[in-house]
């Protein structure tokens, strides 16, 4: 299971959290892979919806997200 929370006990070794935010991690997916692909989208989200909102007509280029 893969999850993003910002709220308090984040960095716990066990934390119960909502079932809708949970995903399953297929068998053919490690753990390093999901957690590398899940910090991807979550920096894509942070980029487009609070760094700089894309307006419905306004077109962009998202190349890249690394740093």
């Amino acid at each position: 299971v893969v999850y993003a929370q910002s709220a308090l006990g984040a960095y716990s070794s066990v934390h119960n959290i909502n079932a809708d935010k949970a995903a399953i991690l297929p068998a053919a997916i490690s753990f390093e892979q999901a957690a590398a692909s899940f910090l991807k989208g979550l920096t894509v989200y942070y980029l487009l919806r609070k760094t700089y909102e894309i307006k419905p007509d306004e077109q962009f280029l998202f190349h890249a997200a690394a740093g």
